[in-house]
């Protein structure tokens, strides 16, 4: 602690770590304040987040370097949330935090709906997400999505937003299929406030995983459109919103 806040004071190596426990549940959500420090995570493997569920907090300064991966493999019913920060966030703001880990997806999924982003799963109205980067690749693989019964949201920088998003940037490759009127983008997969999405920058790729995933370079260079795919794309300023 420092302060008393929480505050990583080095860079953590998780090779040890076999399977991580995400910190906070919609039980017992984890609140106030987390200081990264601006600290790397190393070997970071895990097929859950590091925060499960954060309400009323602050979150800050976390680095997930690219040795890590947030993985899940299986069969699974019901909502499903991967990502590497945080699954779910509730008037939270998350602010300075990076993701460099590969998230992959390959599963088989009937009744659910799913949400794959490189930092955040979803954020509600009373969050925000400011000056955040990801640079991880994110595999969304075909067969996962092709019996699913509902949409699968996947986003660079948080798959499903009803907050704020500003001054964020991915560079990383987004691979998934459509899915309905939802398909992969580069920020958000949903944005329900286009006035609360401001200042973000796209450079990196989005594109269909069957079509790219041998060669995801090849997948189309990040554009406007693929900022955020629903709603419709109006009412985003592509001065701010690059």
């Amino acid at each position: 602690y420092v302060n008393g806040v929480p505050t990583i004071v080095d860079d953590v190596d998780f090779s040890e770590i076999k399977e991580w426990t995400p910190i906070g549940t919609k039980e017992r959500p984890w609140t106030g304040e987390f200081n990264g420090n601006g600290k790397k995570l190393i070997n970071f493997k895990s097929s859950q987040p590091l925060f499960g569920v954060c309400q009323d907090a602050t979150i800050k300064g976390i680095n997930f370097d690219k040795t890590s991966t947030v993985e899940f493999k299986g069969n699974y019913t019901g909502e499903k949330i991967l990502a590497a920060l945080a699954g779910s966030i509730v008037n939270t703001t998350i602010q300075n935090c990076s993701n460099n880990a590969t998230i992959s997806m390959d599963a088989i999924s009937t009744t659910s709906h799913t949400y794959v982003s490189g930092l955040v799963g979803m954020a509600d109205i009373d969050s925000y997400i400011v000056n955040c980067t990801n640079g991880g690749v994110i595999n969304v693989a075909a067969s996962t999505q092709a019996d699913a019964d509902s949409d699968f949201y996947v986003g660079g920088v948080v798959a499903y937003n009803e907050g704020t998003v500003s001054e964020c940037t991915n560079f990383g490759c987004i691979l998934a299929e459509k899915s309905g009127e939802i398909g992969p983008a580069w920020a958000c997969s949903y944005n329900k406030i286009p006035a609360n999405f401001t200042k973000n920058t796209g450079k990196g790729h989005v594109g269909s995983y069957a079509t790219y995933k041998d060669k995801p370079e090849d997948a189309d260079w990040d554009a406007y459109l693929n900022a955020v795919v629903s709603p419709a794309k109006e009412g985003y300023d592509m001065e701010e919103v690059t």
